[in-house]
């Protein structure tokens, strides 16, 4: 049998964390048929515990490199080897520079999985505010851009280059084959019946919810990145059950990224078949939900739920954190929003705190503090009888 090299490079927000996990539990089940899935032990680990990792390509060493490496350590013994991982996306291409003969002992597969315009970049915002330390709104962020969407520019040309150089490359519209994405990637790499069965009722790196990413992008802004992803991952791992947020966009801007993007889009379409095609307009908007329907009170519920999660692991890691020198200008804001109405009470806490590190002589914002600190604990206890 040929060869074979499969290459998944995601994009990001595509299942990778999933599919990496799949694949490091079914790592044995692979290697009876003739696949290996080389990655090392801390990575497997954290995989097979459902937690996120960059997957099994090492950053260290050059794609054609690691490639031509594997062809020399597994070729003998193995009919594939299978990388997996969304850094891949962004350095793919330099698979042109792998001499063609050799090019051809490797056999290069790419899967690239793609997802509808809107929601990729809501998913991308919401993982800079996750794990980039990003603190501005959907809106600014899509402004920001340009309303150009780097992921479908930069798939439209892996597309391009992998069909000029006589690569095989299989394409997947995530948005429409999200429940069996892991499936699509078993099937693609000839092993179908080693799909793990605990992976269909696990949530591996979920989406945050609106309120969370409020939450995240405040703990960005007033502490740093490492607070803020430290936060979010608690959030993602301990609450899985929470249903994500799509961020949502007035008609014009939407209508805008449609037109921004839409060379992209089309060199697309024309690889995906019909029934699996990105959009290429905005859809209908769907009505308002009633303010008192049950959905509302579990909304409630899970806010709740994390505000405390956040709480309990700021409270765990700021301990450890030096508060950075800053300017009297940036105390004021972080007072400023301390003291604004809507604001989750112990967030709220936490800001005055950090208002009162910088500022000890603060007597009212002491007496607000005590007041609000006061009040959340009556809340409680009314809430417990």
């Amino acid at each position: 049998m040929t060869y074979t090299t499969y290459i998944h490079i995601g994009h990001g927000k595509t299942g990778t964390s999933a599919i990496q996990s799949a694949l490091a539990l079914a790592k044995h089940d692979l290697r009876l048929r003739g696949i290996i899935y080389p990655v090392n032990e801390y990575t497997e680990k954290k995989a097979v515990e459902f937690k996120i990792t960059s997957g099994n390509w090492v950053p260290d060493i050059s794609l054609p490199e690691q490639l031509l490496e594997a062809k020399q350590h597994y070729g003998s013994s193995f009919n594939s080897v299978v990388f997996s991982s969304e850094q891949l996306f962004w350095k793919i291409n330099q698979i042109s520079e792998i001499p063609i003969n050799q090019r051809r002992e490797i056999n290069p597969h790419i899967i690239l999985a793609v997802r509808e315009i809107e929601e990729m970049l809501s998913a991308e915002h919401q993982q800079k505010v996750k794990r980039g330390g990003e603190c501005c709104t959907f809106d600014e962020f899509i402004s920001k851009v340009n309303f150009k969407s780097s992921h479908h520019t930069h798939a439209a040309s892996v597309i391009d280059d992998a069909k000029k150089s006589g690569i095989k490359i299989s394409i997947i519209n995530y948005s429409t084959e999200r429940r069996s994405i892991i499936n699509k990637i078993f099937e693609i790499i000839g092993a179908n019946e080693a799909v793990p069965a605990e992976l269909h009722t696990k949530i591996v790196n979920r989406s945050l919810s609106r309120h969370e990413l409020s939450l995240i992008r405040s703990i960005n802004q007033f502490f740093n990145k490492k607070i803020g992803t430290g936060t979010s991952d608690a959030l993602v791992q301990e609450l899985p059950q929470i249903a994500g947020n799509k961020g949502t966009l007035a008609l014009e801007a939407k209508q805008l990224i449609y037109e921004v993007n839409k060379q992209s889009l089309a060199a697309i379409n024309s690889n995906l078949p019909i029934g699996s095609m990105l959009r290429t307009s905005p859809e209908q908007q769907s009505e308002a939900t009633s303010l008192s329907t049950p959905e509302t009170y579990m909304h409630e519920e899970t806010e709740h739920q994390s505000t405390a999660l956040a709480i309990k692991t700021l409270s765990s890691i700021l301990p450890r954190f030096t508060p950075p020198k800053l300017s009297a200008e940036s105390i004021d804001i972080i007072r400023d929003v301390a003291l604004k109405d809507g604001l989750p009470t112990e967030l709220r806490i936490e800001l005055l705190k950090l208002t009162i590190f910088y500022r000890p002589n603060a007597s009212r914002l002491k007496k607000i503090l005590k007041q609000t600190i006061n009040n959340l604990s009556s809340g409680k206890s009314r809430r417990a009888i």
